[in-house]
């Protein structure tokens, strides 16, 4: 289970990164929730949950970039592997560590675990 959440949260940093560099800084700690519609990674890099899925051209997909859960009870996984990879932009570390970073392109990292890329 950790293998994908990491895979999913560096899918979501490596889209972060390309669409909106410096996204990071944006981010409050203190009022980030990953379960919230409103309080969550890309909630506040836009208006809403919804709206940052579209902003982003992956509406419907927000689990497969560690946007949403993908299994039940993962959401706390995913707000602990997000919230490291904020400190660490924040503090000015560029190179979050995660596991493995797929290509964008490149579904087959979570095609394995049951829930195709896309699908």
């Amino acid at each position: 289970m950790n293998d994908q959440i990491a895979e999913r949260v560096a899918r979501g940093v490596a889209l972060l990164d390309q669409k909106r560099p410096g996204w990071a800084a944006d981010i409050d700690l203190k009022d980030f929730d990953m379960a919230s519609c409103s309080r969550c990674v890309i909630a506040q890099l836009s208006t809403s949950y919804l709206d940052g899925l579209y902003q982003l051209e992956i509406s419907g997909e927000g689990k497969h970039y560690g946007f949403d859960q993908f299994g039940e009870g993962t959401y706390p996984l995913l707000a602990e592997a997000w919230r490291k990879v904020i400190e660490q932009r924040q503090a000015g570390n560029p190179s979050p560590e995660i596991v493995h970073t797929p290509s964008l392109d490149d579904p087959t990292p979570l095609a394995r675990d049951g829930y195709p890329f896309g699908g």
